[in-house]
């Protein structure tokens, strides 16, 4: 990857963006993104955070407070691309919202995911064919395990997690 930032111990509040990443976006980079509160950020995929064809370590973030407008995903997390892993270990992922698309805390959209040790709650996804009020995976390889997901809301279905087309791995 071209670029392989250590993002660490920051307040990342109040931004936004029209299409991807309200707090931050990574395309094509390997970044650390490590002990921040990201919080209150806003964009149409990955309210607090989007990584996309990135291989990113997401580790102890209190991700919270975030949303996500018009048909994106992912209110507190947005994770796409391909081959690459994502590694989200260890954060609080709540009180997110996807008003229009899917995963009120987490969106795995075609990628592969490891999900382990994370406080998911209190996230909702609202819009009207929502789904993954807590975690929503589409066509990807996730591994999901040791978390505590709970009081999560979806208006269509898996209120918890949801799951579509092509998810390979599932360890609760």
């Amino acid at each position: 990857k071209s670029c392989s930032p250590l993002i660490k111990n920051n307040h990342i509040t109040n931004n936004s963006a029209q299409i991807w990443g309200g707090g931050i976006f990574c395309d094509d980079a390997s970044p650390i993104i490590k002990n921040n509160l990201i919080d209150q950020n806003t964009a149409h995929s990955g309210g607090g955070i989007c990584c996309v064809a990135s291989s990113s370590f997401i580790s102890e973030n209190t991700i919270v407070n975030n949303t996500v407008t018009n048909g994106g995903g992912g209110g507190g997390l947005y994770c796409s691309g391909g081959s690459n892993t994502i590694t989200i270990f260890n954060n609080t992922i709540s009180d997110n919202i996807c008003n229009d698309g899917l995963g009120g805390g987490i969106y795995c959209n075609t990628s592969h995911a490891l999900i382990e040790n994370n406080i998911i709650n209190n996230n909702k996804c609202n819009a009207s064919n929502g789904r993954g009020g807590g975690v929503a995976c589409v066509t990807s390889t996730t591994i999901i395990k040791n978390n505590t997901i709970n009081n999560n809301y979806a208006t269509y279905s898996g209120g918890g997690i949801a799951f579509g087309g092509g998810v390979s791995h599932l360890f609760l």
